[in-house]
């Protein structure tokens, strides 16, 4: 891990010095293979030794602060995904409880012959039960990639979290 900050730090470096060069010097390429990219070779290099010498220095402190970074992205990486989880879990009672609606009501959105319960649309205080019946019943294809994409969804929440 070190490496990587010491080869970001050395671009950085390069980049910096590859600045103050050309606000020190007013500089007119006449071939640009020797001009422009040995400017940029004699930065890279130059960049590369105040990169090792800041390793040198403030090494233990860049790791130690990159390794309580990484403490803490995974903490909240591992809260995100146990939050993931309880909002397919929540999707998942959801969709027993839609199930265990339609059966008690006598409702099938699926079939394609008239229901009278959801010919027309559903109050505004009606329950999300009865709106999603009615969703479903005038828009099957609609309906089914929605539930195709809750139970994909479900899944990679679970891999995701075990």
């Amino acid at each position: 891990m070190i490496e990587n900050i010491t080869w970001i730090l050395a671009v950085v470096y390069a980049v910096i010095l590859f600045i103050l060069y050309h606000k020190i010097f007013h500089v007119i390429y006449f071939d640009f293979t020797n001009g422009f990219l040995g400017e940029l070779i004699t930065c890279f290099f130059g960049g590369i030794l105040l990169a090792g010498g800041t390793m040198k220095l403030l090494g233990g402190l860049i790791g130690g602060v990159t390794g309580i970074v990484a403490g803490i992205l995974h903490i909240v990486l591992r809260i995100l995904s146990f939050a993931v989880l309880l909002i397919a879990l929540a999707m998942v009672v959801w969709t027993v409880r839609f199930f265990l609606f339609l059966k008690k009501e006598h409702i099938n959105p699926f079939k394609s012959e008239p229901i009278s319960s959801l010919s027309e649309k559903p109050e505004e205080n009606a329950s999300s039960f009865l709106k999603m019946a009615y969703f479903i019943y005038h828009n099957r294809v609609q309906g089914i990639i929605a539930g195709l994409a809750g139970i994909v969804f479900v899944l990679f929440a679970v891999r995701a979290f075990f």
